[in-house]
Parts: C-alpha cells; structure tokens; sequence
C-alpha cells in the first residue's frame, strides 16, 4: 500500500495511493477546533491505481515526453536537468541518514 503524509508549516496532507483519494489539513486556531479538512476525490481521472500504465499512469507519461524531447518538441514541464535529479537523490540520502542517526545532516 503506497501512502503520502507530508507536514508542513500551514497543514499537511495524507493519503492513500489505491484509495483515490487525499486529505490536507490546516491548523484552526479557534477555540474549540483542531484543524479544517478538505478532501479531495480523484476517482473522476480514471486508473489512478496502475492497472493501465504503471504507477498511477506517470510511466506512460513520462515515455511519452521521452519520445517527444527526441522527436525535437519542447521539453515538458517534468523534464528535469541532470544537476536537479541528482540533488533530489542526495536529499533523499541524507534524509535516509538523518532518519537512521537521530541527527540533522547538512546538505
């Protein structure tokens, strides 16, 4: 079961990949209340749970932007530059880190 809880300084958002649907959060303030809570339901986009296409259809997707950037169209907007992807993998390292020694690592 794949799932998404993202916090954040104004709220956070949750979810369930196969449930087609997610939840984000804000904080109230007001007395008596935690939070207000919007859901949002993807079940009116399709097959959102892979059966046609891989992951949600992104592998689709990202092929057919591959053959698009050969073919000379221009890049989408989930083109990333080499430099950006290999950032994002470190972060991903050092949060592993992080996560596994109990500190703050530097990036």
């Amino acid at each position: 079961m794949r799932k998404i809880h993202l916090l954040g300084t104004h709220g956070e958002l949750a979810g369930v990949f196969d449930d087609n649907r997610f939840t984000i959060r804000h904080s109230d303030l007001r007395p008596g209340c935690e939070y207000r809570e919007n859901v949002i339901d993807l079940n009116n986009l399709g097959d959102t749970t892979g059966a046609f296409g891989g992951h949600g259809g992104g592998d689709e997707r990202l092929t057919a932007d591959f053959v698009a950037l050969l073919s000379g169209k221009a890049k989408s907007i989930s083109c990333t530059e080499l430099a950006d992807s290999i950032n994002g993998h470190r972060i991903g390292f050092a949060a592993d880190r992080a996560r596994l020694e109990s500190t703050v690592v530097e990036f």
